[in-house]
């Protein structure tokens, strides 16, 4: 009896996630990348909202996104060695002499993790605001649906193929940040 008991606190401790595996990977200010094993948030394994949790403790529940990825952190290197052993052929003194096939197999992958780019927001962002561009990103604008009179599409679509208004750039119509 006191084995069961001893297996099931065994299995409550470690069900209960007193170390998660979401950690910070750089963090200052009011930024930060926070890594996880995997983006994945489904059980037993929910990293995504724990590393959202790491996120909210560090600049609140007002953040945003800016870029998150796969890392490569390492890689690990798996050496397989077989050995066959057989009969070559039998010796008249001897009796039957054996040789050894030795076969070595060699393979490596990488480690990974999923890192999450973060930073606070301040404020909401204003319909037609600009966002700063995230380091080699790309600038967007965000309009709401049906807004621009223009015709511009959100971030990702295209620009209309000739101007609203004759005489007037394509250009003047895409907002300041545009870089299409």
């Amino acid at each position: 009896m006191n084995r069961i008991l001893l297996a099931v606190a065994a299995v409550v401790t470690g069900l209960s996630g007193c170390a998660g595996p979401a950690r910070y990977v750089e963090r200052s200010g009011d930024v930060g990348v926070v890594a996880i094993p995997a983006n994945t948030d489904a059980w037993p394994t929910h990293y995504r909202s724990e590393a959202l949790a790491l996120i909210e403790r560090h600049v609140g529940p007002n953040f945003e996104i800016v870029d998150e990825k796969e890392v490569a952190v390492g890689s690990r290197t798996n050496n397989n060695q077989q050995v066959k052993r057989e009969q070559a052929f039998t010796n008249p003194f001897t009796g039957p002499v054996e040789k050894d096939t030795v076969t070595n197999t060699t393979t490596t992958h990488d480690i990974t993790e999923w890192r999450i780019a973060y930073r606070k927001r301040v404020g909401p962002m204003p319909l037609g605001f600009n966002a700063p561009t995230p380091p080699g990103g790309v600038t967007q604008t965000q309009y709401l649906s049906g807004s621009d009179p223009a015709g511009v599409v959100p971030a990702g679509g295209t620009a209309p193929a000739a101007p609203a208004v004759p005489g007037t750039p394509v250009s003047s119509f895409l907002g300041a940040g545009c870089t299409k």
